[in-house]
């Protein structure tokens, strides 16, 4: 996923909290929207009239992407903080409560300068609960290791020689 979704390793993933309430299942026009594990099938969702507004057509992805794992939450647009235009396809994006947040995972290739501006970012007081992992590559096997916690009270300076970079 880190070469489909994070820029080839060079961004980062985020760890939720699926038990805060921002997460918890909302009631839009008589259909409970809530986090949902995507179904992976060789069959496409059937789109018709009736369908088209089921939120279930979201949930569905080819068998190709299972190791993916992945689940999904719909929000109502209304509830988006900003849209991004775009002339085809706007971008709605949605403030997420720091506390919902558990963790990030830093990918192999960010840059020593990207994580030290993570670090000290993550310094701030209402982000201290937030845990920060390093991965790298396994030196055995065609995977990734992630490292235990990092506090993010530590100097940053001082993690380069701790941090991974990517080889």
């Amino acid at each position: 996923m880190w070469a489909h979704y994070a820029d080839c390793h060079r961004g980062l993933a985020i760890q939720f909290d699926e038990t805060h309430e921002f997460f918890a299942p909302q009631m839009v026009d008589g259909q409970s929207l809530e986090l949902t594990k995507v179904e992976y099938s060789d069959e496409r969702p059937i789109l018709s009239y009736s369908t088209i507004n089921s939120p279930a057509v979201f949930f569905r992805k080819s068998p190709a992407w299972a190791y993916e794992k992945e689940w999904r939450l719909i929000r109502p647009l209304t509830d988006a903080a900003r849209v991004i235009d775009h002339t085809t396809h706007p971008r709605a994006l949605f403030s997420v409560p720091f506390e919902a947040i558990r963790g990030v995972i830093i990918g192999v290739g960010v840059p020593h300068e990207s994580r030290v501006e993570l670090f000290n970012l993550l310094s701030r007081q209402e982000l201290k609960h937030i845990t920060i992992f390093q991965t790298r590559l396994s030196d055995n096997h065609y995977s990734l290791e992630i490292h235990p916690r990092i506090d993010g009270s530590v100097d940053p300076d001082a993690l380069r020689g701790r941090i991974c970079e990517a080889r």
